[in-house]
């Protein structure tokens, strides 16, 4: 049911939290965007006269600006055709094997797409399993087609679909079961579909497709592995060659940064409706696909399962069996997997305690708090290579160097990159809170930051621990971020899979990725565990 209206407004401790979410968007993302264009890092070499106009008229720049384009909508495209029937499925669904498939198809999402990329790349590849099995020539047929763009669309569509997949059972949870019931005593599920839950999962269905459309119009890893040229990748060569031209880079990104505007602006909007949407009449999860709808739901859970779990066991048996890797492999990597997990454990905390103090106030003034937490989705979805140039102009001064040159300039890109995701999180289980306990406590007198800790913080405490795991994991998996301030800080893991990739024996890659892919499921068990108790909690 929905919550009734509110019998009490926030006071001035509600609206200072407000101003400290803003202010924190503008430290971590708004003062070094505009510092960037103010004052942005001298070059290394001669400038050349690159310009905002070349990007538009040069033929070469117009050629991979269409390219990225291309590569986005096909993937987007793909997404939705998976991502949207495994969500109604998994929100309506209560069959038992629904967490272990939900982990699997989660896996991809959770670890670099360069991993997942990888992965393919170990059954596809000239030297892969399908070269194994079928002979030289099939290896040859295989690699030809998939080092290339119908490459990056499968593997970025396998990292990606599990956001649509989210954003739909969301919204499909929160459906008023009562119309989709009166649908069906006219029309077939068929229709119902198309003409009722569709429409209603709309803002959460396209909130995905956009996120996922900018995700991979900044993504640079993946086509560099794959051999496709892109336009992100022109932008992040004037910044990691040894010319290191930011302007240039600057002036290239600017349609991306356009793009990524035009998506948090579209992503504000769904997040503006968010706490209205949870007034229904009748619980959704009381629905059920029918026969011929759960078979194609089932059909798409499994193939998106076998899609993620099959490229991932080929990769671990590279890693236990392949030349390089072993147990010699592993243990090789351990100094970086030790610098991620520091990475994580760091960005993880800072970012859940801020959300469990900051977060409230979002749930309680849904448009407002969307509007001041703005700033922090843009540091979502710009591309990586622009925010971490930012960064590098605000924070590498004579006068910073003790912050720039040590561990926290990482933790405190990470923090800039994943604090809306924890905040997002955090407000989604504020909104599942009893009203009723914060008005009596309102109305006896107690007092702003007790309420906080006897009533708010005891309700919202699996989520801060599902916050904390959601966090670590997007920190762990981060490359093109953290990429650009190498070597200050150590090595992180995905970084040196990405750079061992080029010349080291396929048991070694492979190892890098393993102990990635391995410290990832971990994760998710426990974070489906968690989630599964909070859930029963909610909705018995």
């Amino acid at each position: 049911m929905g919550s009734p209206a509110r019998t009490w407004r926030p006071g001035v401790a509600a609206w200072l939290r407000l101003g400290a979410l803003l202010a924190t968007g503008g430290v971590l993302v708004g003062l070094p965007l505009a510092l960037l264009v103010i004052d942005p890092p001298a070059p290394v070499g001669p400038a050349s006269p690159v310009s905002v106009w070349s990007a538009v008229t040069d033929p070469h720049f117009r050629g991979l600006l269409g390219t990225s384009l291309r590569l986005a909508s096909w993937v987007t495209i793909v997404t939705l055709v998976v991502g949207v029937p495994y969500g109604l499925w998994l929100a309506w669904t209560r069959s038992r094997a629904a967490t272990p498939l939900v982990v699997v198809h989660l896996l991809p999402l959770c670890l670099p797409p360069y991993v997942t990329a990888l992965a393919w790349s170990s059954i596809l590849g000239r030297q892969g399993l399908a070269a194994r099995l079928g002979g030289e020539s099939v290896g040859v047929w295989t690699s030809g087609w998939y080092y290339g763009e119908i490459g990056v669309v499968l593997a970025l569509a396998v990292a990606l679909t599990p956001i649509v997949t989210l954003f739909t059972a969301g919204f499909a949870r929160r459906m008023d079961a009562s119309r989709v019931e009166a649908g069906l005593l006219h029309r077939g599920w068929g229709a119902t579909v198309l003409r009722v839950v569709l429409p209603m999962a709309a803002p959460g269905i396209g909130a995905g497709a956009l996120l996922v459309f900018v995700l991979v119009l900044g993504e640079v890893a993946v086509p560099q592995l794959l051999r496709v040229r892109v336009y992100a990748s022109v932008v992040f060569g004037r910044l990691a060659d040894l010319s290191f031209q930011p302007g240039e880079a600057l002036a290239l990104a600017l349609p991306m940064v356009l793009v990524s505007g035009v998506v948090a602006a579209g992503l504000y909007l769904v997040d503006a409706g968010g706490r209205q949407s949870r007034g229904v009449r009748a619980p959704a999860s009381g629905l059920r696909l029918p026969g011929g709808g759960f078979a194609l739901a089932m059909g798409v859970v499994l193939l998106s399962s076998a899609a993620a779990l099959a490229p991932m066991a080929e990769l671990v048996f590279t890693a236990l069996t392949g030349p390089g890797g072993g147990a010699e492999g592993l243990r090789a990597s351990g100094g970086a997997l030790s610098n991620s997990l520091g990475y994580g454990a760091g960005t993880a905390t800072i970012l859940t305690v801020g959300a469990a103090i900051l977060a409230a106030q979002w749930s309680e003034r849904s448009r407002v708090g969307g509007l001041v937490a703005l700033p922090l989705l843009l540091g979502l979805v710009l591309p990586a290579g622009v925010y971490a140039l930012a960064l590098v102009a605000t924070w590498n001064r004579p006068s910073t160097q003790w912050l720039y040159r040590s561990d926290a300039i990482v933790i405190l890109a990470l923090c800039g990159r994943y604090a809306y995701v924890a905040l997002r999180v955090v407000k989604l289980g504020r909104d599942q809170s009893p009203d009723a306990w914060f008005e009596a406590a309102h109305l006896t007198g107690v007092g702003p930051l007790r309420r906080w800790w006897t009533i708010d913080l005891p309700l919202q405490l699996d989520i801060l621990v599902l916050t904390w795991l959601t966090t670590f994991v997007m920190a762990i998996r981060d490359l093109e971020t953290t990429v650009l301030f190498y070597p200050p800080g150590g090595e992180s893991l995905p970084l040196r899979t990405m750079t061992l990739e080029a010349n080291a024996p396929p048991g070694l890659t492979a190892a890098a990725a393993t102990l990635q892919i391995f410290v990832t499921l971990a994760t998710l068990v426990v974070a489906a565990v968690l989630w599964h108790r909070t859930t029963r909690r909610v909705h018995p």
